[in-house]
């Protein structure tokens, strides 16, 4: 699904330039957009783009990372999209990172510093947007020097002593294999060295001449066949805790009843960080000064991270009671008045709808407004489409039922394909349906005279638009207030996915860590496991009568 086109449309608007005047031409930028939520991963795409400078976009909670993470190539196909995700385990919880977490905060890092890498070329930067959770952004991590210090660029005819460049991999998390089919392997035979960097697609095959590189080329791990040579390669750390660096802090404090040191410090390796920079902003650490923050909703973001703040001070009191962790342990996070203080030098945009008045003349907020619903009521929707062909209005209807919708207008004696890119060129009165899905969709008015329709399933098959939630008077709870008094069988609402039956807690495994879930089951047998710590988006289900509801479809 390539939507560029459409893109290109906000760009050209007054409104957007306006924006991205400021944005280019003053140090430091503040304001408020009030912006639709399905309008923000457009805008964000469109900065990438114009900007090129890294700009970030902040969320509350996982989800919103993973709708992004899916929009923004739709929007900007040239952008590169780097998810930062939370930790696995809890603040303070003594359990390893799983793989992936590990692979793609590395990955990300990694983009982060490719530019101030001694011996880095001086190549125009690539777009690219990194999305962060709240608890990702504000969790301790390993210090930019530290991470540029244990990288390397390799190149062809450049020198390499096999011996040091062991050492260092073995020391920067990389693990031993022979056959590398993963990120993070490495395999010597011989003169050749075998070595997957975790920021890279492929893993890339070392051949050697004594001490000089002789060739450098790419290989599929399923079939161990070289392919495309290439001149440089990047080597970076495998993940955050670097094995030579957290002994130290181990040997400080061993955990009681540890059976195999060795097994437990190769797992815990992340649970050192904050002793290994106990002054590190996180992520914020890695941003040049000039990126560009963009705050999913900066109500909710704090409020995530003061309750993250709450959830840790908690933590950290029953362990310490327990005698399992120091008193004088550093904190793992960086707090809400940190987190705030870090923001003060920077260009922050808050896309929030209850946000304050816009006082920048930008009047983004305005470009975009929200479009009818139509309840599946297919009829009145095939009616909306041709008010607007007559309109002489650009409509695109993005559906995961779009070949069955354009059937259907098909019928009603417009043929029209299903594509998945738009055309280079739109005409007014225009009608695409793109295979696809996305959050929401949206009207916009980029320039005067000129109206685009953006239909998604949203607009289609839902009944009502979900209002902005009002900030709530929090209280310090612990997750399992949300959920005790819920018994299986019990009819509950996720604040996302909708009614379903309460099926109890279950335990599963995830990324190689044993965690609690609250399962609920949905229409046509449909499970979801919801983790524990965000129970509170689980609420009791209370209807007007005592009649059971309707499971919702997930």
């Amino acid at each position: 699904m390539d939507l560029s086109v459409l893109l290109d449309r906000l760009r050209a608007s007054a409104a957007y330039q306006s924006l991205l005047n400021d944005l280019q031409t003053r140090p430091r930028v503040r304001g408020d957009l009030r912006l639709l939520r399905s309008a923000r991963a457009p805008l964000a795409a469109a900065l990438s783009l114009d900007l090129h400078r890294p700009v970030v976009v902040v969320v509350p909670r996982p989800d919103r990372l993973m709708v992004l993470a899916e929009e923004l190539p739709a929007w900007a196909p040239a952008t590169r999209v780097y998810p930062f995700p939370d930790p696995n385990p809890l603040f303070y919880e003594r359990a390893p990172w799983g793989p992936r977490t590990l692979r793609q905060r590395v990955v990300a890092l990694a983009a982060l510093t490719q530019d101030i890498q001694p011996g880095a070329t001086t190549a125009k930067p690539h777009p690219s947007v990194f999305v962060a959770p709240a608890r990702a952004l504000t969790s301790r991590t390993l210090a930019p020097r530290d991470f540029l210090a244990n990288s390397r660029t390799l190149r062809v005819q450049g020198e390499l002593r096999p011996d040091r460049l062991l050492d260092l991999m073995v020391g920067t998390g990389y693990t031993p294999a022979s056959l590398v089919t993963e990120p993070g392997q490495f395999s010597r035979r011989g003169g050749i060295l075998d070595v997957w960097p975790p920021a890279e697609a492929l893993p890339v095959r070392i051949e050697l001449l004594g001490d000089e590189i002789d060739s450098l080329r790419w290989f599929e791990p399923t079939t161990q066949r070289s392919t495309d040579p290439v001149p440089e390669v990047r080597l970076t750390p495998a993940r955050e805790g670097l094995p030579r660096m957290y002994q130290e802090a181990w040997d400080a404090w061993l955990p009681d009843g540890a059976e195999d040191p060795q097994v437990e410090r190769d797992r815990l390796r992340e649970y050192f960080l904050p002793w290994l920079n106990p002054t590190s902003t996180g992520m914020l650490d890695y941003l040049p000064y000039d990126a560009v923050l963009l705050l999913d909703d900066r109500l909710s973001v704090e409020d995530a991270a003061s309750e993250l703040e709450e959830q840790a001070i908690a933590l950290r009191g029953e362990q310490e009671s327990r005698g399992e962790l120091p008193e004088d342990a550093p904190l793992p996070y960086v707090t809400l008045s940190e987190l705030r203080e870090a923001l003060e030098d920077r260009t922050v945009l808050d896309f929030g709808m209850l946000s304050t008045e816009d006082e920048m003349g930008w009047d983004l907020a305005d470009t975009f407004e929200p479009g009818p619903r139509f309840g599946g009521q297919l009829r009145a929707l095939l009616d909306h489409l041709e008010e607007l062909r007559r309109a002489h209005n650009i409509t695109v209807v993005v559906s995961r039922q779009a070949q069955r919708l354009a059937e259907l207008w098909g019928e009603a004696g417009h043929p029209q394909p299903v594509v998945e890119r738009l055309p280079a060129e739109l005409t007014p009165g225009d009608l695409h349906f793109v295979q696809g899905s996305l959050l929401d969709g949206w009207r916009l008015a980029p320039r005067p005279g000129e109206r685009i329709d953006l239909l998604t399933d949203a607009e289609i098959f839902g009944w009502s638009r979900p209002q902005p939630r009002q900030r709530p008077t929090r209280r310090a709870a612990s997750p399992e207030a949300f959920y005790s008094d819920l018994a299986p069988g019990d009819w509950v609402v996720h604040i996302d996915y909708g009614i379903g039956r309460f099926s109890g807690l279950v335990e599963r495994t995830l990324d190689d860590l044993l965690r609690e879930f609250l399962l609920i089951e949905f229409a046509d047998g449909d499970q979801l496991f919801v983790p524990v710590h965000q129970a509170d988006r689980v609420t009791r289900y209370i209807g007007v009568d005592a009649s059971p509801p309707t499971a919702s479809r997930l």
